[in-house]
């Protein structure tokens, strides 16, 4: 992980002297959306909740991962068009704890890994406020191991993936603080129009067509290092909420997808080629 932090930086500093020219504070800067391609390298923590009424049965777990973005987005007159991602490129495990009535009765270690990339289409209405729509692919991967049911170890490992597409509302804008200096800001929500629940602990179980919501806002603050390359340290942050399913038949057994939230915080470093 050091070398790719090295690598990183060391072709920042490779650009940035190819490129270096006086900043220029130009009427492009603050138009408020404008051609770019940005990659980026961050941390990302997921707070991860699960809630079964029937059964009682409650878990938690805090899980974070290192990951890469980019943003590549192009703009004309009356309308710009971008894709954008976050992928997590290395999983930290963390210990999930579950109770049956507020009582504890299991624990085991949890790798949760999500994915997701954006495409949209959007109006520049003006710096401070540009309205877009899209869609979203995400998967989200949690594989579960080391299992102690009461103090018992329980040998095995499952894996359950969630996959869904959404609908996408959202706006961005910034403010060009001086020359050098710029504050970006957007907020999206998104509505699933398809998801797939499976696992492989539960051979033939499949759900599907789970309603939820996602909402995420993002800020970032930008030094304009020439009038082509930039760096922005970004923060962000958001809610998962999926409602769960009803008990699903699979052989001659039953099982549900719990009612469950993920909140999750991260940060990026990113640098930005503007054209």
């Amino acid at each position: 992980m050091r070398k790719l932090w090295q690598t990183f930086f060391y072709c920042f500093f490779i650009v940035s002297a190819a490129t270096a020219t006086p900043s220029v504070a130009s009427e492009e800067l603050g138009k408020g959306v404008t051609s770019h391609l940005s990659l980026g390298m961050g941390w990302e923590t997921l707070n991860y909740r699960e809630h079964e009424p029937d059964t009682r049965l409650d878990s938690e777990a805090d899980v974070s991962n290192w990951t890469i973005g980019f943003d590549a987005l192009k703009r004309w007159e009356y309308i710009f068009c971008g894709i954008k991602g976050i992928i997590p490129v290395y999983q930290n495990d963390d210990q999930e704890d579950w109770s049956v009535s507020g009582i504890f009765a299991q624990q085991n270690a949890l790798e949760y890994g999500w994915s997701r990339i954006d495409a949209y289409l959007g109006y520049p209405l003006n710096p401070l406020f540009n309205p877009h729509m899209g869609f979203r692919w995400s998967e989200a991967n949690q594989d579960r191991t080391g299992f102690g049911l009461l103090g018992t170890p329980v040998e095995g490992s499952v894996t359950e993936t969630i996959t869904a597409w959404f609908f996408t509302l959202g706006a961005t804008g910034n403010v060009l603080l001086n020359p050098q200096w710029r504050l970006s800001y957007s907020g999206s929500y998104f509505e699933p129009i398809s998801s797939e629940v499976t696992n492989s602990g539960l051979p033939g179980w499949d759900v599907s067509g789970t309603d939820g919501y996602t909402f995420n806002f993002e800020s970032q603050i930008e030094y304009i290092y020439t009038s082509r390359v930039s760096f922005a340290v970004m923060l962000y942050g958001g809610k998962i909420h999926w409602n769960g399913s009803d008990w699903t038949a699979y052989a001659d057994k039953f099982a549900k997808w719990p009612e469950n939230d993920t909140r999750y915080l991260g940060g990026m470093l990113n640098m930005k080629w503007s054209f």
